[in-house]
This record gives structure tokens, sequence and C-alpha cells, in this order.
């Protein structure tokens, strides 16, 4: 096993539309020096994530036409957003430059449908855009990609954080995997994290191809502060071939209608995900203890996209120096939940201006050679930091003296994973597991067992990552209050 030496100005790690996004802007950023050096790791043929890489082939962009509707939807978006974190200045921020990213869309020969449509958590105006035909979209973003010179690398599962003992810890690149199992580290002054959610991590998830769920244990372990890391999206769906399943309708049509008012199913048939902290997932509650309510009796929440992240400012600057993130990576533009389309205008506004800070950050350094330091991986590559001064004087590539495979125990747990974690953070019908803090055994339960996997048991990087994403997801469930306040 061997270590390949890379550099960068900007690392961006991921390939969905935010990680699309900030490749390009930082390719594109104007820094008044020499154009910055930008690679972008696991990128693909074709569209990944869970906006980008859906079952129906098509997407939609929250895309307000006036400073009206725009005011409308920011009033919108603090309603709905619970007992959550929510930055007001981000929110503004999405909707006051979303007109823009829209048309830099535009500008890439993306074709929208030429009408409007109403969004979910706001059906009162037509407020989303559709794009249909996803590959077409992402070769238009891949050869914009191409264009400006990013160089793009598939295959690259992103394992570790890299940060600067000589510059108070900052971040200054990443450790990644290849498809062959070769290890890869790619130093540069700043990183984008664009790795999408932690749905993958469930045993039932609609999250897109390609996607690794290891995004909040990657940006936990350097010391990034997170929030809403377990308001995930959970949609329903049943029958075989899975399909997508209408809640309000298939209540309304049940045995549990006459328990249920017509308001709450009204409410319900505005939105398609399961709502945090709203009054009408009783609509869902009843759902989950009533499934024969399908014919086919196998009704289930399946986790789709994540409405956490880093907490970020508006250059979508993490609490840790070199540190960007954005796309589902990020939180604080929408809280527990959040408005249709309002998730794919975030990769765009926030992408953008994730990749144009880290051209700033890293062109304030000067050359690459003179930025050169003595780096020390976060966690277990610390073993060999003191191989990777990057001064011409150190073999390429540097031996990697670390397991490789999960042990037996460890491999256990990491099996189980899946359904643990449905056990602990998807909503049910049983009350206590819905009250947060107040008291969720299944949640107590695994939050004890990955500590103790954590802190004895042998872990391959990517073991390690996942266990440290379901880690930060219970937690967080434990902490904060989940269902509907009443």
């Amino acid at each position: 096993m061997a270590i390949t030496i890379h550099e960068a100005d900007v690392l961006v790690c991921g390939c969905g539309l935010a990680g699309m996004r900030a490749a390009l802007s930082a390719a594109r950023a104007a820094t008044g020096g020499p154009a910055p050096v930008v690679v972008q790791l696991g990128c693909s043929s074709g569209p990944t994530g869970s906006s980008f890489a859906n079952e129906n082939n098509a997407l939609g962009i929250l895309a307000p036409q006036t400073p009206y509707h725009a005011e409308l939807l920011e009033r919108r978006i603090v309603e709905i957003a619970g007992v959550a974190y929510l930055d007001r200045e981000l929110v503004r921020t999405l909707l006051e430059e979303g007109p823009a990213r829209v048309r830099d869309m535009e500008m890439l020969d993306i074709t929208f449908r030429p009408e409007r449509h109403a969004a979910c958590f706001y059906p009162e105006a037509q407020v989303a855009r559709v794009v249909d035909g996803l590959a077409a979209m992402h070769a238009r973003f891949s050869g914009a990609c191409d264009a400006a010179g990013v160089r793009r690398l598939d295959n690259m599962t992103v394992v570790g954080i890299l940060r600067d003992a000589a510059q108070d810890d900052r971040v200054c690149g990443a450790v990644a995997e290849d498809a062959a199992g070769e290890r890869h580290v790619f130093v540069a002054p700043a990183v984008v994290m664009a790795l999408g959610g932690p749905a993958p991590l469930f045993a039932r998830h609609v999250s897109g191809r390609a996607a690794t769920g290891l995004g909040y244990g990657l940006m936990r372990s350097v010391g990034v502060h997170l929030g809403n890391t377990s308001f995930l999206q959970f949609m329903w769906y049943g029958g075989a071939p899975r399909r997508f399943v209408s809640v309000a309708q298939a209540c309304g049509t049940g045995r549990c209608a006459d328990t249920l008012d017509a308001p709450l199913l009204q409410a319900r048939a505005t939105h398609c995900p399961y709502a945090w902290h709203q009054p009408d997932n009783a609509v869902d509650h009843a759902l989950l203890v009533c499934p024969d309510l399908l014919e086919d009796g196998q009704l289930h929440l399946y986790a789709h996209a994540g409405n956490g992240g880093a907490v970020v400012d508006v250059r979508a600057r993490t609490n840790v120096s070199g540190l960007f993130a954005c796309g589902e990576c990020a939180t604080g533009m929408h809280g527990a939940n959040r408005i249709g389309g309002a998730m794919v205008l975030a990769t765009q506004v926030f992408g953008h201006r994730a990749g144009e800070a880290a051209a700033e950050l890293s062109q304030g350094g000067g050359t690459l050679v003179g930025r050169r330091r003595m780096m020390k991986p976060d966690g277990p590559y610390g073993e060999w930091c003191d191989m990777m001064r990057l001064d011409g004087g150190v073999p390429d590539p540097v031996p990697l003296p670390l397991p490789l495979v999960d042990t037996p125990d460890s491999a256990d747990i990491l099996a189980e994973l899946p359904r643990l974690l449905e056990r602990a953070c998807v909503p049910s019908g049983g009350g206590g597991q819905d009250e947060g803090g107040c008291g969720n055994p299944a949640a107590e339960g695994l939050e004890a067992a990955l500590q103790l996997a954590l802190a004895e048991q042998p872990l391959s990087p990517v073991g390690r990552l996942q266990l440290l994403t379901a880690l930060e997801l219970v937690q967080h469930r434990l902490r904060v209050p989940v269902a509907c306040p009443s």
C-alpha cells in the first residue's frame, strides 16, 4: 500500500450539484494572479446525489420572480424551521442571489420548463422552475468545468482531512482512496466539502448514486461545528417495484381517515417529506401505526436528503480555517424542513460562494511551493505525519502503516448500522421515539455502542467515518426535540 501526493490550490470534495458549482466558480475566480489549480474528487460519468440523481429524471429549483415573493418565502422558511438552527442572513442571501445563479444555469444552456410550479411547503404561488433530463444537465456542468481547467478525478472516496501543524491546525488538504484501494494525498490550502448528506447510511434510502454518506463524519473529525444533522427528509415509498406514495391520500382513504381532521390531511398534501415539528406529521404517525393501509402492507419511510451539515457564514466558511461547505454538507439557510427546490438553489448560491472564497483564500498564500509545510493528518494518519514534509525531500509514494480492513468485531456493528440507524433516527408512531431528549431507547443504545466501537475497535478509515457520522446523527437526535410541540 502506498500514497501518491498531489497538489492543488482548491480541492473540491464531491461531484453533485454543489461540488460542480463550487469547482466551476473556483476555477473562474478572478484573483488578479494565475488561475487557481482546482481539483475535484469523486467525479462520475453521470449525475450523483439526492437531487441530481433522483428517480424522476427531473429536479426543481426555487426561483421567486419578485422581491415580494422572496419576502414571503423567507417568512415561510422561518415558519417551517421548527426548533432548529436557522440563520436569517443565509436565508436572505439564498433568496436574493438565487436569480443570478439561475441565470448562470441558463448560460450553460440548461433548459427549464416554460411553466412554473408550486413547491413543497409553499403551494400558494408558482415559485419553482423544473429541469428535465439530468444526464444532459450533468454534461453541461461537466463540460463547463473541463473548459475552465478543473482537474476532475473519478472513483475517489475521501477518507480523511489534512491539517497544518505549522498554522494552528488549519485545513490543508485531504486523503482519498481510489477504486483500486490506493491512497492519494491532496495538498491544498482551501478545501470545499460537498459530499452530500448521510442518507446512504440508512437501510432504506433514495439518495442517488455514488453518494458515500461520510461528510458529517469527516467534518466532525476536524472539529467543524455541525447543526440540524438528524433532520433528514424522509419520503414514503411502497409497493413492488418501489414507488412514491402520497401519505395524505393513503390516510384519507384508509381505515384511520375518521381519526384525522380534514385540515391536517389538506396541509399534509402540500409537501412530500415528513415534516419535523409540524402538526400535520400526525398523518404520518397514523400511517406508521397502521401499515396495512396499502394493499401490500409494505409502506416505509425512506431517507432522502439531509437538512443539516456544517454551520457556515455567507461565504460558506466553516469555523475551521481553510474548510468550506455547501450543499447537503452545510446548514443554516434552512431549518428542520425546507421548501421544495431550496436545496438545489442552495447548491448554486453557496457552491458559487464557496468556490470563489476558496480560490481567494488559496491565492493569499502565494505559490503552491511557497505554501508547502509540515502537514499533520487527522486521526489515524498522525502515525505517518513525520513523513509528510513536502519540501521536495519526501519519496513518492509514501508507505502507509495502517490497518486497511475492519476487524470481525468492528465489521459486525458496521453490518448492523443501517438497521440500527433506522430504529434510532427514523420517525415512528410510538410517541416517545419522536421526543428527542425526552427518551429514545434505540438512540441511547446505539450511542453507547458507537462510542465503544470507536474507542476500542480497530477500524478502516471508511468504517470509522461511518460510525462518526452515525454518532453525530444519534447525539443530535437525543439532544434536540423532534416531535410537534404540544
